[in-house]
């Protein structure tokens, strides 16, 4: 293949350390294995003195598959780095330096049990509220606890010969008190009596037995000399520590990665590493900029709203593919999903389409329309929004107060229903707890719902009987239950709910359980986005609406069984599960300040992580990016400071004027073209990317234009300033000006588009020959900033009830037409919905009726 500058600076460098700056898309992969290559045929390195390290398995097989393209990289190394950990401990084992192992599968689960019931049994009975959140505490959330510990080198122990500097970078886990650092120490304790290491250990033991043992380090250090890191953005403290410690005395140690792309700091990665790379081992620096994925007016986009931050290096991102890619939809209950399906109506293959969150809780809306209409789709990393703990908690509480209402109508329970009832009540007693024990729990699930006994009145009448820190919690729970039952066919239901959920403290139970304030607080929006879905209903209606989800889910399932599972399906996940991944049509839903926002943080890189987990979203769009913004002043200011509306007209605009051969453009269209490709700095991409066919042509009317007798002869500022738009000074720093021979339009607009951007009023020209019957050749405006807005149909003067046709929604009638400023705005029903377009920026036929 054909490298960039950039890239074949990077395949030939050789000996030395190195930093690499891959923008998203850049090809860094590929790049990646032509160094390995250069370094085997050129420098002649033997294949096994190579290491390369990925992040996961997947990356580690696609990278050894592509080297595997060429015999004579047979013999690099491709480790993840947990694999190359276990490789260090087997080494350390071998030279007699340690005894540890691996644990057994559910290792680590049967040390938390162990744990957890040995503190139980040494807390004091003053110590319930402890007691009760080690019961409550699950494997799942302590087993993410303790890798972000790990992760970050917070541990609860020591080797006592461990060397000064290393023990230096060690902190206590964090928690203080807290339940999970309690276990954490006693896990800890169990597993070293034990000699085993789980997973998380794996990186730590590696690194403290580095840092300990000399000759090990020696020995580990001596088997490579050219070693490369891959997505090194991504490391935290404990990995990075350990690949210092095995690569810094190489011939060349090289980190590849983003900092842009650094979004996993709630589990200890962090930009420092990435950016103090080059000052810590004295690293030459690269950049990969061009972006080979995404269309222009993507990159465009992207590029500012990145740029926003201040923690990251200076860099740019450069398009290499003409298009703008860019669609801006209105805020609407499941918009994303209804997007998706205009998609796949449009003939797009559903294994094409993706919708980004970035919360989980943001599904709700989403699967409930494509439930409704039956549209198959893959939800990745979490269960079905309807299925969750955090509303089937929810949902149990509320069906234990459809139960009290029957009781209290005199409706007998059927066995099944009571039976299922009673689980439900043992779901839910301690969420959250209520200390009470699993005798008393049983007893009341005995005595609800016989003889007219609601659950509410049996609870009332058990705290009569309680001591005081029991007594409360079910008093409270039995007074909010007794409301729910009366407001359970109220509309909306949503403030029904969450008072119920105020009042009994559920939502502060979510988050204090949680292993982190993301995690807890990840799960307290499942509660609002439940809470959502009754604004129209009442909790009575949300339960049978959301059983109906069920049995379709249940159908779908079902249907897979009998071997349908390869059905072509839609993707949702989040922005944070699709790094690295990209797809034809991504949308993101909700770029709302509510879901995008900043967070105020004592790090900046912190508060700055958000619009990095944004700009992740928007680069993944091969083809098409659907926005979905809010409503008035609610879109994220990620978009907003960057003026997003602009610049997605302005590459509209552009993308529509390069599917026309540049000498048909008039004055206005080169004007025009030349001013948004400056002021984004495109001019690597027309040199270095746009067909000869069509570069030569559009630099020649730059050029040819600039030069025009009518411009030419003019003197004052804004004949200046539109001289200077096609200047080809900059196009000539990336390349060649081939313009020779091309000749100069008649450009008859010319004079009207100057007096426009002076102020002044613009005159009709003649038609030119040719022309439709009836139209005028186009004028132009300009904005608030005194920039050109040269408009593309204000020939089309639109009136309610006519018929207009659009390429990509079809044919539509016009509402409704309004004068905004400069700008003429109509609203048009197409088949696909009803959508406000700016006609100066839009591409429209008008029909005959």
């Amino acid at each position: 293949m054909e490298f960039t500058v950039e890239q074949q600076r990077i395949v030939e460098h050789c000996d030395g350390h190195a930093l690499v700056f891959a923008v998203a898309g850049s090809g860094k992969t590929t790049t990646l294995v032509s160094r390995v290559r250069y370094l085997v045929n050129h420098k002649r390195v033997r294949p096994t003195r190579i290491l390369t390290t990925t992040f996961t398995r997947e990356a580690g097989r696609s990278l050894r598959e592509k080297l595997a393209e060429y015999p004579e990289c047979a013999g690099v190394e491709t480790l993840t780095l947990h694999a190359l950990a276990t490789r260090i401990l087997d080494r350390a084992r071998t030279m007699g330096l340690t005894d540890l192992i691996i644990g057994e599968d559910h290792f680590s689960q049967r040390l938390f049990s162990e744990a957890r019931t040995q503190l139980l049994a040494e807390l004091s009975e003053d110590e319930r509220e402890l007691a009760s959140r080690l019961r409550q505490m699950t494997f799942k959330d302590f087993d993410t606890y303790l890798g972000i510990q790990k992760g970050n080198l917070r541990l609860p122990y020591l080797p006592q010969d461990l060397p000064p500097q290393a023990a230096a970078l060690v902190q206590p886990p964090e928690g203080g008190p807290d339940p999970y650092a309690r276990v954490y120490e006693r896990h800890d304790e169990l597993r070293r009596r034990e000699g085993k290491l789980d997973f998380d250990d794996m990186i730590v033991a590696a690194w403290m037995l580095l840092s300990r043992f000399s000759a090990l380090q020696q020995d580990i250090r001596a088997k490579w000399d050219y070693i490369s890191v891959d997505e090194f953005q991504d490391v935290n403290l404990a990995q990075s520590e350990m690949m210092d410690l095995v690569a810094g005395g190489c011939r060349s140690y090289m980190a590849i990665g983003d900092d842009d792309q650094t979004i996993y700091q709630w589990r200890g990665a962090h930009p420092r590493f990435i950016l103090g790379f080059a000052k810590r081992y004295g690293a030459q620096e690269y950049t990969l900029p061009a972006n080979f994925r995404c269309p222009l007016g993507v990159i465009a986009l992207a590029d500012r709203v990145i740029g926003e931050n201040r923690i990251r290096a200076p860099k740019r991102l450069r398009a290499t593919r003409n298009g703008c890619g860019v669609h801006i939809h209105p805020p609407r209950t499941g918009e994303a999903a209804h997007v998706a399906m205009q998609a796949l109506k449009e003939g797009r293959n559903p294994d094409d389409i993706v919708i980004l969150l970035r919360t989980y809780a943001q599904s709700a809306e989403i699967e409930q329309v494509l439930l409704e209409e039956r549209t198959p789709y893959r939800l990745i990393g979490a269960a079905p929004f309807y299925r969750r703990p955090e509303v089937t908690t929810l949902l149990a509480y509320i069906e234990l107060a459809l139960a009290d209402l029957d009781t209290l109508a005199g409706r007998p329970l059927s066995t099944e229903r009571r039976e299922r009832i009673q689980a439900h009540w043992k779901s839910v007693a301690h969420r959250p707890s209520r200390y009470l024990r699993l005798t008393d729990v049983e007893r009341i699930a005995r005595e609800a719902w016989r003889s007219g006994r609601t659950l509410a009145t049996t609870l009332e009448a058990f705290a009569e009987s309680q001591p005081d820190h029991v007594a409360k919690p079910v008093a409270l729970l039995a007074t909010w239950l007794g409301f729910l039952t009366e407001d359970m066919g109220t509309t909306p239901g949503r403030d029904v709910l969450l008072d119920f959920v105020g009042a009994i403290g559920y939502r502060e139970y979510l988050v204090s359980t949680a292993p982190t304030t993301e995690f807890g607080q990840e799960r307290a929006g499942m509660v609002d986005a439940l809470a959502e879905m009754a604004q129209t209903r009442s909790l009575g209606e949300l339960v049978t609406h959301l059983a109906q989800l069920h049995e379709q889910v249940r159908y779908e399932e079902t249907l897979r069984k009998r071997g349908q599972d390869e059905e072509p399906r839609l993707t949702i996940m989040t922005a944070f599960r699709a790094k690295g991944l990209e797809w034809p049509v991504v949308i993101i839903p909700d770029c709302t300040s509510a879901i995008y926002t900043g967070k105020p943080h004592a790090d900046p890189a912190a508060g700055e992580e958000e619009r990095r987990v944004f700009y992740v979203a928007l680069t993944r769009a091969q083809q098409e990016l659907h926005l979905i913004v809010g409503e008035d002043d609610n879109t994220t200011r990620f978009l907003e400071d960057v003026n997003y509306d602009r610049v997605v007209r302005q590459h509209d605009r552009l993308a529509g004027l390069l599917t026309r051969q540049p000498q048909a453009w008039s004055a206005g269209d080169t004007i025009e073209a030349a001013e948004i490709l400056g002021q984004f700095e495109h001019e690597g991409f027309v040199q270095r990317w746009l067909t000869p066919e069509v570069r030569r042509p559009l630099l020649a009317g730059f050029h040819n234009l600039a030069n025009h007798q009518a411009l030419a002869t003019h003197t004052d500022p804004v004949a200046a300033e539109v001289r200077r738009l096609l200047d080809l000074q900059k196009y000539a720093a990336h390349g060649p000006l081939d313009i020779a021979g091309i000749k100069g339009g008649k450009w008859p607009d010319l004079e009207a588009v100057l007096t426009a951007r002076r102020g002044g009023p613009s005159r009709t020209e003649p038609r030119s020959p040719g022309s439709a019957a009836g139209s005028t050749t186009r004028s132009s405006s300009v904005d608030a900033l005194g920039r050109s807005t040269i408009p593309t149909n204000t020939s089309l003067a639109l009136s309610p009830g006519e018929r207009v046709r659009h390429a990509r929604f079809g044919d539509g009638e016009v509402v409704q037409v309004k004068v905004l400023g400069a700008q003429t705005e109509a609203l048009i029903r197409f088949e696909s919905g009803t959508k406000r377009i700016t006609l100066e920026f839009a591409r429209l036929e008008k029909l005959s009726n």
